[in-house]
């Protein structure tokens, strides 16, 4: 079985502050457990508390990628981001970005990693566009086979991820579904 998060309530009312603050062309949102909202957007990732916006330094910034930003939260509040650079773990208590999997690749618009979600076992599950699913423990990768019934070619045509906590399924941009 495989565990989702549960996400909180909005802790503001406007976004009017974050506009104004600098936060560019935003098309990713995502609330953490504190209440923290994340904006993967046109110029990279910001956090906003409701009245303060948080930048990465230029280091983090090139690990966290560019574009493409998918969001997960562990247990432990860490928030495992995928971008079309790979997949990284924000620790929220030692407020550092460690860079989890990542496939020596260009660094485009195309190329994007989905966290999934995590198993009992915690292990991270993430879907790589161009490889398929992968799952990272124990600071190793494994990757899974295709089902024969999927094309290889048709993993490097992942746009987004589903997963359906209720029945453990995983929809890559409706191209399959892999139970997990």
């Amino acid at each position: 079985a495989t565990k989702g998060q549960n996400i909180g309530m909005y802790n503001f009312e406007e976004f009017d502050l974050a506009h104004k603050a600098g936060v560019p062309g935003v098309y990713k949102m995502f609330q953490d457990t504190t209440g923290v909202i994340w904006f993967g957007s046109t110029n990279g990732i910001y956090r906003y508390d409701g009245s303060r916006i948080y930048e990465f330094s230029a280091e983090q910034k090139t690990i966290l990628g560019k574009t493409n930003y998918s969001f997960l939260q562990a247990k432990n509040g860490d928030v495992i981001i995928g971008s079309d650079y790979g997949v990284c773990r924000y620790s929220l208590k030692h407020n550092s970005v460690e860079l989890l999997v990542h496939l020596n690749r260009v660094f485009n618009d195309r190329s994007r990693f989905y966290p999934i979600c995590f198993d009992e076992a915690g292990s991270l599950w993430f879907a790589a566009s161009g490889k398929g699913i992968g799952v990272y423990a124990d600071e190793k990768v494994t990757w899974i086979a295709n089902p024969p019934e999927i094309p290889a070619e048709s993993v490097s045509k992942i746009s987004d991820v589903f997963f359906n906590q209720l029945t453990g399924d995983v929809y890559l941009a409706g191209y399959f579904n892999i139970q997990t």
